[in-house]
């Protein structure tokens, strides 16, 4: 069974100066489906380094589903990417709500829904990157099986960083930014591939110069006889 996207939505693109923030809905296709949440914000200068205090889907807690985390290299952690990898959701529509320890600037969240993805053991890696002065967000994996899918999501400082150009067989699935061009906005972008063997591989985007903060998972395919869901966060 091969693994395949089956759904994307950027949910919410916020240039509100805030602790919290509600994203529009989203309804899952399935409850045999994968989703990874990928949230990339920027702080306010005054504010420190980041943390969530909470963040549920349909006011379901999720954050114990938290996989990979990258800040940016700028004084003060100013951008930062987050990734949730959440399997069995349910197919009613939800939003996303988080709250934060600090105030944030902007705030960006992207959906991606997958089917043919293990779901005792989505996640078989992670991987992460950050940057000052590149222009290039590259994520590195050694990856544990052909099929899996490789997905990343990059946080750049300030607004009109793009455009966004994915590597050499990343597919682009999102890219945009919070508002306008001014050093208060935030671009993003979610991208990924699926891997054609295993052993090392990349994934990733390039965009003009600025501080960035990526972060990624690979997402283990299924096997053939298809798997429960006992060992990571399910919706009831």
């Amino acid at each position: 069974m091969a693994a395949s996207l089956v759904n994307s939505a950027n949910v919410l693109s916020s240039t509100t100066n805030t602790t919290s923030y509600t994203s529009s809905n989203y309804t899952p296709a399935s409850t045999g489906n994968v989703l990874v949440i990928s949230l990339m914000g920027y702080n306010d200068l005054s504010s420190g380094s980041s943390s969530i205090s909470t963040i549920t889907l349909g006011g379901v807690d999720i954050s114990g589903d938290i996989q990979a985390t990258q800040n940016s290299s700028l004084s003060g952690q100013r951008g930062w990417s987050r990734v949730y990898v959440l399997v069995a959701p349910s197919t009613s529509a939800q939003a996303v709500a988080v709250t934060t320890g600090n105030t944030l600037r902007a705030l960006a969240i992207d959906i991606t829904e997958w089917s043919g993805i293990d779901t005792t053991t989505p996640v078989a890696s992670t991987a992460t990157d950050n940057g000052a002065t590149d222009t290039t967000a590259v994520l590195s994996f050694t990856v544990a099986g052909a099929g899996n899918v490789l997905v990343g999501s990059t946080s750049v400082d300030g607004g009109a960083k793009g455009p966004f150009t994915p590597n050499s067989g990343t597919t682009e699935v999102t890219a945009g930014q919070t508002g306008g061009t001014s050093f208060n906005d935030n671009s993003y972008s979610t991208y990924y591939k699926i891997a054609a063997s295993s052993g090392a591989d990349t994934i990733g985007t390039t965009f003009s110069s600025s501080y960035h903060a990526t972060a990624g998972v690979e997402l283990a395919l299924a096997s053939a006889g298809g798997a429960n869901t006992s060992n990571f966060f399910q919706f009831i």
